[in-house]
């Protein structure tokens, strides 16, 4: 060998040491690339896994789950994510064998998922409704009531713990306490959801275990959130809605116009009819009025809003301040005939007949209208004047031909005025108007045309209304009653 020959070998390598090289290259682009290929593989698992959840399809979301685990073995939110799709697959197959299984394992994927991250607080709740599914299956089943401290109580102690600001975590703590009967911490808990969030107020109002001392018990943590300056707009408007279910309208209407003094845009129209209302409440009937018109001037709606004020000074028993809202705003913005016959219905209701008359005819006059005339027609029956009673809803059924109900009354009117052809006929048009009429309206024109010994006539409806009805027996007896009259004759 040459000394040239000697020296081309030492700058190129043999093909043996070329063939290591590209095998060591490709060995650790798979040392590098398989963990990578395999976190991939998994979190494709999980996007496949989380579709089926969103369509409630829990058992191929399991699947898809576990798959992703073998790549991802140790993803704590993987195994939490397989924990409620087993739970909610026992919620779907509650009537079958099988849900214990499925909360068992649901407590399992949990358990794991807190196993690779002891500070998950999610997979620490998960785990308590598993557990109380699984507490409330053996009470049930075995008829073995569980005995405080349990694994479930354990489990929402660690969720608040891990995440003491979670009013969920809390509420389901006071409902399992509840549960258990365990009245103190009860309303030690419920003064803890007051303080953290009063807005919370209407969700609790319908839990089993709300009561005045429940209620008592919020108010006292929503005073400590005022004392700690916690969402103050929204606590003392809280704590304002509490002083009145106490009746106690002067701390109300102070608290309420504390929380609108703060962030006062927010300010809305039902903002100032609450406050209205808690001023008539404590015969401030002056200060409620300019809390109306404030709510007006703040309306983008204005005749509904002047509805829902009539409406609160109805609900507040103040047929003066009624009035003297309807007289006035009336004067700004004008009456429109919804207006007039809200307020009469509402004057109505408070039995202030007399008022309600004088809206309506004010209205009629402005205004001809069938159901201005109908409610003429109610409140001359509360009068006992049977004559202004026919006659205006003689007017409903001009006005409105097409109203069945308005013919209805006509005919029963009549009725009781002994005009029975004339009340026949209002039957027939309130059947021939009415889009379904039911058994009923055939039964009542049937008894009109018994009078007037139309016996065929009562018999064919009495008839339909058994179509309609057909387990009605009064129906059948009065068919067998027009069968053998007629028989007879």
């Amino acid at each position: 060998m040459t000394h040239a020959q000697a020296a081309s070998d030492k700058q190129h390598p043999s093909r043996s040491t070329r063939l290591l090289f590209v095998i060591g290259i490709v060995l650790l682009a798979g040392f590098i690339l398989y963990p990578l290929s395999t976190r991939l593989s998994g979190q494709l698992n999980v996007k496949k896994a989380d579709q089926f959840v969103t369509r409630s399809q829990y058992s191929e979301a399991v699947e898809h789950f576990i798959k992703a685990i073998d790549s991802l073995p140790n993803d704590f939110q993987v195994r939490n994510s397989l924990g409620n799709a087993f739970y909610k697959l026992g919620i779907e197959n509650s009537k079958n064998t099988e849900t214990t299984s499925q909360f068992n394992k649901a407590r399992e994927a949990y358990l794991e998922a807190l196993r690779l991250n002891p500070l998950d607080a999610r997979s620490a709740y998960g785990l308590a409704r598993a557990e109380i599914r699984l507490e409330q299956y053996t009470r049930v089943k075995e008829r073995k009531a569980a005995v405080l401290p349990t694994p479930a109580l354990a489990a929402l102690e660690r969720a608040i713990e891990l995440r003491p600001a979670s009013t969920v975590y809390h509420l389901a703590l006071a409902r399992y306490l509840h549960l258990h009967n365990e009245a103190e911490r009860l309303l030690s808990e419920i003064t803890v959801l007051g303080r953290l969030q009063p807005t919370s107020l209407g969700k609790l109002r319908s839990e089993p275990f709300w009561s005045d001392e429940a209620r008592r018990a919020f108010l006292n943590g929503a005073e400590k959130a005022l004392a700690e300056e916690l969402s103050p707009r929204q606590t003392h408007l809280i704590v304002a809605e509490l002083m009145m279910e106490e009746k106690r309208w002067k701390e109300a209407i102070k608290y309420r116009q504390q929380g609108m003094e703060i962030q006062s845009s927010l300010n809305e129209t039902p903002d100032y009819v609450r406050l209205g209302y808690l001023q008539l409440m404590d015969a401030q009937p002056k200060e409620a009025q300019t809390s109306f018109f404030l709510a007006i001037i703040l309306s983008k709606d204005i005749e509904q809003d002047i509805i829902t004020i009539l409406r609160t000074c109805k609900n507040a028993g103040t047929q003066e301040s009624l009035l003297q809202f309807y007289r006035e705003s009336g004067k700004v913005y004008g009456h429109s005939t919804r207006i007039d016959i809200a307020a009469a219905r509402f004057l109505f209701d408070l039995q202030e007949y007399e008022s309600g008359a004088i809206v309506l005819s004010e209205s009629s006059s402005r205004q001809p209208n069938g159901e201005v005339s109908y409610w003429q027609s109610r409140i001359a029956e509360k009068n006992q004047d049977w004559d202004e009673m026919e006659l205006f809803i003689q007017k409903a059924t001009m006005h409105s031909p097409s109203n069945s109900s308005y013919h209805l009354r006509f005919s029963q009117v009549l009725n009781r005025l002994q005009k029975y052809e004339r009340a026949e006929k209002e039957a027939g048009l309130a059947i021939f108007y009415h889009e379904k009429p039911p058994a009923g309206y055939f039964h009542y024109r049937a008894s009109l045309r018994m009078r007037l010994q139309e016996y065929g006539r009562a018999r064919d409806d009495w008839r339909k209304a058994i179509e309609l009805d057909p387990g009605n027996q009064t129906y059948q007896q009065q068919l067998d009653r027009v069968k053998k009259i007629l028989s007879e004759e």
